[in-house]
């Protein structure tokens, strides 16, 4: 028994020094990987061995056929003192709407060139943007509702901390971080691709984005999928996951 226990452990060493420079591995990967030192192993035994090396946190499932190695990292956003006070006026005054309040300052962490980004959302659900608009209105400054990208690029982007209220997409990921319904890694990656609110990103600070937030956090890629279906954006999601090294799988 020891000798078996010992055999697993250097096959997952062996497993995480093989697949080390790539980011996502495939069913197909591991299949052909564990073909290549074994040419008489059993499909079901490597099945098996997969389900081991999950259990045991060597590998991550992110979605069916794709894993990572290592064991979850989620993501959890810092919100600024201000995106706070904004949640906390929101819930007071229309404590019955769907809300995710975020500050794209939150990319940072994974751009190159990109040091400062001053906006915060308040992304709320169709019908009650208006109101939400005009309560935000009562207490803050510099409050914007839906801006065209030739407004934000005259003028938004350059104001202190602007709020910009936009529609909630149905069925957007939302993370609840301490009670705070705020944007989960799969909605700010898609939002990065799809939305004139990050116009001043370009491709190579796009792909920059995606490649580190992908080798850092665990990101659930049908849920990015499903959210960008939703926009109608899978295809640029999609045309951007091929410009990365080593995720073109995706």
């Amino acid at each position: 028994m020891r000798k078996k226990s010992t055999n697993n452990k250097e096959k997952a060493e062996q497993l995480a020094q093989a697949f080390k420079e790539k980011t996502i591995i495939t069913t197909g990967d591991i299949v052909e990987y564990c073909q290549s030192t074994e040419p008489n192993v059993l499909k079901s035994t490597i099945n098996w061995r997969v389900y081991e090396w999950v259990q045991n946190g060597v590998l991550t499932r992110v979605s069916r056929g794709h894993f990572k190695l290592g064991e979850v990292l989620n993501y959890v956003p810092d919100l600024s003192k201000k995106a706070l006070q904004v949640w906390s006026h929101l819930i007071s005054g229309l404590p019955f709407v769907r809300y995710c309040v975020w500050d794209a300052a939150s990319i940072i962490e994974f751009a190159d060139r990109i040091q400062k980004i001053n906006m915060i959302f308040v992304d709320v659900e169709r019908g009650s943007e208006e109101s939400t608009y005009h309560l935000l209105k009562q207490r803050f400054q510099n409050v914007w509702l839906k801006p065209k990208k030739s407004l934000l690029e005259s003028h938004i982007v350059e104001t202190n901390k602007p709020i910009v209220v936009r529609v909630l997409v149905s069925e957007a990921p939302i993370l609840l971080a301490e009670g705070i319904p705020t944007a989960p890694l799969e909605k700010i990656l898609v939002d990065v691709v799809s939305d004139p609110e990050f116009y001043f990103l370009n491709g190579y600070e796009i792909e920059h984005i995606f490649g580190k937030a992908l080798t850092t956090y665990t990101v659930d890629e049908n849920k990015m999928k499903r959210y960008a279906s939703r926009k109608r954006k899978q295809e640029k999601l999609a045309e951007v996951l091929r410009r990365i090294p080593s995720i073109s799988d995706l």
